[in-house]
């Protein structure tokens, strides 16, 4: 059963100071997501990353859960899919993340845990 949704919008450009500051950057993503971001070249793609990062843990905070930004990850699977990584109280949480070249979204679903 659905628990509560959540949806943040964003534009990329708001995180270019990020790009230069590590102290901005520890505050929002975790270090796997710093690893993951240092794999990436071009800025634009860098910006669609943290904005994205971003963004889903705006949702997740509307959608009712609790945590500190940097105490949680927003990875990939091999398909591409995000996938959160982190304590959500045994909830499962669906993630949907789009952009183009100057906004990005994030849908997020949390499930409350079936019974067996």
């Amino acid at each position: 059963m659905i628990k509560n949704i959540g949806v943040d919008i964003i534009e990329n450009e708001r995180f270019k100071s990020f790009l230069e500051d590590e102290k901005k950057l520890n505050r929002i993503l975790s270090k796997d997501e710093i690893n993951q971001l240092n794999t990436f070249t071009a800025e634009s793609r860098k910006l669609e990353y943290i904005a994205g990062r971003f963004a889903t843990k705006e949702a997740l905070v509307k959608a009712g859960l609790k945590f500190n930004f940097p105490e949680i990850s927003i990875l990939n699977h091999p398909d591409g899919k995000p996938y959160l990584l982190g304590d959500t109280k045994k909830d499962k949480v669906l993630i949907s993340i789009s952009h183009n070249r100057s906004i990005t979204v994030s849908f997020v679903v949390v499930i409350e845990p079936c019974f067996e």
